[in-house]
Protein backbone atom coordinates (compact mmCIF):
# COMPACT_ATOMS: atom_id res chain seq x y z
CA UNK A 1 0.00 0.00 0.00
CA UNK A 2 1.28 3.48 -0.85
CA UNK A 3 2.29 5.94 1.79
CA UNK A 4 0.61 9.33 1.72
CA UNK A 5 2.99 12.23 2.37
CA UNK A 6 2.24 15.85 2.94
CA UNK A 7 3.74 17.96 0.16
CA UNK A 8 5.89 19.98 2.55
CA UNK A 9 7.38 16.79 3.98
CA UNK A 10 8.00 15.45 0.47
CA UNK A 11 9.83 18.65 -0.52
CA UNK A 12 11.92 18.59 2.63
CA UNK A 13 12.95 14.96 2.02
CA UNK A 14 13.79 15.69 -1.62
CA UNK A 15 15.93 18.67 -0.60
CA UNK A 16 17.74 16.57 1.99
CA UNK A 17 18.42 13.82 -0.57
CA UNK A 18 19.67 16.39 -3.09
CA UNK A 19 21.95 18.02 -0.50
CA UNK A 20 23.37 14.65 0.52
CA UNK A 21 24.00 13.55 -3.06
CA UNK A 22 25.42 16.91 -4.19
CA UNK A 23 28.24 16.58 -1.65
CA UNK A 24 29.30 13.30 -3.26
CA UNK A 25 28.98 14.56 -6.82
CA UNK A 26 31.00 17.72 -6.38
CA UNK A 27 33.44 18.23 -9.23
CA UNK A 28 36.95 19.36 -8.33
CA UNK A 29 38.98 21.66 -10.57
CA UNK A 30 42.34 23.37 -10.40
CA UNK A 31 41.96 27.13 -9.96
CA UNK A 32 43.93 29.69 -11.97
CA UNK A 33 46.82 30.03 -9.51
CA UNK A 34 47.20 26.27 -9.26
CA UNK A 35 47.21 25.90 -13.04
CA UNK A 36 49.86 28.63 -13.32
CA UNK A 37 52.08 26.75 -10.86
CA UNK A 38 51.56 23.41 -12.62
CA UNK A 39 52.11 24.76 -16.13
CA UNK A 40 55.15 26.75 -14.93
CA UNK A 41 56.73 23.58 -13.53
CA UNK A 42 55.79 21.72 -16.70
CA UNK A 43 57.34 24.36 -18.99
CA UNK A 44 60.61 24.34 -16.99
CA UNK A 45 60.92 20.60 -17.53
CA UNK A 46 59.93 20.85 -21.20
CA UNK A 47 62.78 23.32 -21.72
CA UNK A 48 65.10 20.85 -19.96
CA UNK A 49 63.96 18.15 -22.42
CA UNK A 50 62.51 15.87 -19.73
CA UNK A 51 58.76 16.17 -20.31
CA UNK A 52 56.80 16.46 -23.53
CA UNK A 53 53.06 16.29 -22.88
CA UNK A 54 50.44 16.74 -20.16
CA UNK A 55 46.75 16.06 -19.60
CA UNK A 56 44.05 17.45 -17.33
CA UNK A 57 41.27 15.20 -16.01
CA UNK A 58 38.37 15.92 -13.67
CA UNK A 59 36.41 13.34 -11.72
CA UNK A 60 34.03 13.34 -8.79
CA UNK A 61 36.07 14.61 -5.87
CA UNK A 62 39.40 14.70 -7.76
CA UNK A 63 41.27 16.66 -10.44
CA UNK A 64 44.41 15.29 -12.10
CA UNK A 65 47.36 16.90 -13.87
CA UNK A 66 49.25 14.08 -15.62
CA UNK A 67 52.77 14.53 -17.00
CA UNK A 68 54.14 12.39 -19.85
CA UNK A 69 57.52 11.86 -21.44
CA UNK A 70 55.72 10.75 -24.61
CA UNK A 71 51.99 11.06 -25.16
CA UNK A 72 51.54 7.37 -26.02
CA UNK A 73 53.03 6.22 -22.69
CA UNK A 74 51.61 6.08 -19.19
CA UNK A 75 52.16 9.25 -17.14
CA UNK A 76 55.50 9.71 -15.42
CA UNK A 77 53.91 11.83 -12.70
CA UNK A 78 50.38 12.74 -11.64
CA UNK A 79 49.51 15.66 -9.39
CA UNK A 80 46.05 15.13 -7.89
CA UNK A 81 43.81 17.57 -6.05
CA UNK A 82 41.45 15.53 -3.87
CA UNK A 83 38.46 16.66 -1.85
CA UNK A 84 38.55 15.13 1.62
CA UNK A 85 35.63 14.31 3.87
CA UNK A 86 36.18 17.54 5.82
CA UNK A 87 35.61 19.59 2.62
CA UNK A 88 39.29 20.52 2.43
CA UNK A 89 41.72 19.70 -0.36
CA UNK A 90 44.75 17.44 -0.32
CA UNK A 91 47.39 17.44 -3.05
CA UNK A 92 49.03 14.15 -3.93
CA UNK A 93 52.00 13.40 -6.17
CA UNK A 94 52.25 10.00 -7.84
CA UNK A 95 55.32 8.69 -9.63
CA UNK A 96 54.02 5.90 -11.81
CA UNK A 97 51.68 3.93 -9.55
CA UNK A 98 53.32 4.91 -6.26
CA UNK A 99 52.25 7.83 -4.11
CA UNK A 100 55.31 9.95 -3.33
CA UNK A 101 53.90 12.98 -1.51
CA UNK A 102 50.73 14.27 0.12
CA UNK A 103 50.32 17.88 1.30
CA UNK A 104 47.62 20.32 2.30
CA UNK A 105 48.93 22.88 -0.23
CA UNK A 106 49.96 22.64 -3.86
CA UNK A 107 53.22 24.47 -3.12
CA UNK A 108 54.16 21.75 -0.64
CA UNK A 109 53.31 19.00 -3.11
CA UNK A 110 55.37 20.65 -5.86
CA UNK A 111 58.40 20.73 -3.56
CA UNK A 112 58.72 17.05 -4.47
CA UNK A 113 59.87 18.13 -7.94
CA UNK A 114 62.17 20.87 -6.69
CA UNK A 115 64.09 18.50 -4.39
CA UNK A 116 64.76 15.86 -7.04
CA UNK A 117 68.40 15.33 -7.86
CA UNK A 118 69.38 16.06 -11.44
CA UNK A 119 72.32 14.79 -13.40
CA UNK A 120 74.84 17.55 -14.03
CA UNK A 121 77.10 17.13 -17.03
Amino acid sequence: MAEVLRFERFLRQAQQRRAASSGRRRQVYFDRRELQLLVGLYSENVMAGEWRDYALDHFEGMALFSIFRRSEERPLYVVAKRLSAAATYHYLVFEGDQRRAIHASLDGALNFFRRRLKLVE
